[in-house]
């Protein structure tokens, strides 16, 4: 189902994320025609309370590009 998504879509992973989540997402970054994916250091599952300054970056930056 993951493949008929068109739109970009951006993947985002902590640096300290579960294993879970790194695998869920590099198989959704295999399905996604346009898919890009960061991992945002110093920070787990909780991306925007752990590192909240490169969080808004990368989501700011991702937006400005689409």
């Amino acid at each position: 189902m993951a493949q008929r998504i068109t739109a970009p879509t951006f993947l985002l992973n902590g640096g300290r994320s579960p294993a879970l989540f790194h695998r869920t997402a590099d198989e959704l970054e295999h399905c996604l025609a346009k898919g890009e994916r960061m991992t945002i250091p110093a920070a787990s599952h909780n991306v925007p309370g752990e590192n909240p300054q490169r969080y808004d970056e990368a989501v700011l930056a991702f937006l400005a590009k689409h």
